[in-house]
């Protein structure tokens, strides 16, 4: 059975509703602001496979994040996302400030 997160993958057709539709778009929206950065990043992951630009901003969110951690997955996802290779110190503030200025001026593009 598919879950909320996973429809919110399907495009229209057969077999979809647009109740279903906009019920995937509200997890979604709602996982975008979770507490969970797995569920943030996934959430990204998913909307990314039809709105890139979003998908940039959200992921490019979470390098405002204290957590170094979640700094390094923010990254791996930006790359997936863009089929770039960028590589930063998830330790040094400033450089996450300006990679993140440069993340959100890519999705404006």
């Amino acid at each position: 059975m598919p879950t909320a997160l996973s429809a919110a993958t399907l495009g229209p057709g057969p077999g979809v509703s647009l109740a279903h539709r906009q019920r995937a778009d509200a997890v979604l929206d709602t996982a975008t602001v979770s507490v969970n950065l797995g569920l943030r990043l996934t959430a990204a992951r998913i909307i990314g496979q039809s709105d890139r630009r979003r998908a940039v901003l959200l992921i490019a969110r979470e390098l405002e994040n204290r957590s170094v951690a979640a700094c390094r997955q923010a990254v791996t996802e930006f790359n997936a996302l863009t089929a770039k290779n960028d590589r930063i110190d998830c330790t040094n503030l400033a450089e996450r400030t300006s990679t993140r200025a440069r993340w959100m001026t890519l999705a404006r593009e």
